[in-house]
């Protein structure tokens, strides 16, 4: 069992009393807080999650890698289903966001957000998931 990192991105479920967190181990762990128990971890992958983010349902979530974003199905009760990965790299990504209707993934850049990129927070890359 690897051993336990610190928190690098976390993201409350919308729908359920659960949260995902990204820790600096290389995975990314789903907590249920009624009672404060794990549900499930991810395996370790290659490098640290940069961001992470729920769809409006709650039962797909988005995690930001370098390399790209993998989709995972967190409510498993051994380990997260991947769904599907989005090969665009997120070098300096600080923020994700699925759109309301599911639609659209916005990715807010780090440098954009610093206003080193055109200064406008809202200059989010579209990212369509379908």
């Amino acid at each position: 069992m690897p051993a336990a990192g610190y928190p690098v991105c976390l993201r409350f479920n919308p729908c359920d009393f659960c949260i995902a967190i990204g820790t600096s181990n290389k995975c990314v762990k789903y907590y249920e807080l009624e009672n404060y128990t794990l549900v499930s971890t991810s395996t370790i992958e290659m490098m640290e999650p940069r961001a992470l983010c729920f769809t409006p349902s709650g039962e797909e979530c988005f995690v930001a890698y370098d390399d790209g974003t993998r989709i995972y199905r967190l409510d498993n009760e051994t380990r997260p289903i991947l769904l599907d990965v989005i090969q665009k790299p997120y070098r300096m990504v600080s923020d994700l966001q699925v759109s309301s209707d599911g639609s659209q993934l916005y990715c807010l850049d780090s440098n954009c957000f610093l206003g080193n990129a055109g200064g406008d927070p809202s200059a989010a890359a579209k990212i369509k998931t379908n």
